[in-house]
């Protein structure tokens, strides 16, 4: 039997550090404000060309579509539901996201978004995006 949903969306909250504290993924604050190192692969030959932000007011609705390549994510203010469909098995399932959390969905799983509270997110893949890889998908429960 396959993953569950649960099992193929990848949350990771990154761990609240001290400014001097080196973790490979981090975030803190300081009288500068917020810092947040999202990824800091060692020996890595992975170079992001796609890197967005996006923001949604309380109660706002985006996605209703599916891409042909992983999406990665990481929210950086506010908290919003991720709603997640997988085409093929008809299984649903959401997840509460806050700041601090970065999100893997794998490529070709249906979702959308519904802001709790305003939201700040930072969208990045190592591909440059194409219109091809984004489909229009609105067939949720």
């Amino acid at each position: 039997m396959g993953q569950t949903l649960a099992e193929r969306v990848v949350l990771t909250e990154l761990p609240l550090t001290e400014p001097r504290d080196y973790r490979e993924e981090r975030r803190f604050y300081s009288k500068g404000g917020e810092f947040a190192q999202i990824v800091n692969e060692v020996a890595s030959d992975r170079r992001y060309a796609h890197i967005a932000f996006w923001s949604s007011p309380r109660d706002g609705k985006r996605g209703y579509h599916f891409h042909n390549k992983p999406e990665y994510l990481y929210i950086a203010t506010g908290e919003l539901e991720l709603h997640v469909k997988d085409r093929e098995s008809g299984e649903e399932a959401s997840f509460d996201l806050r700041a601090g959390i970065k999100v893997l969905m794998p490529a070709g799983l249906a979702h959308y978004f519904l802001a709790k509270q305003p939201v700040q997110v930072i969208e990045y893949h190592i591909e440059p995006y194409a219109e091809s890889d984004t489909e229009p998908y609105d067939q949720f429960d």
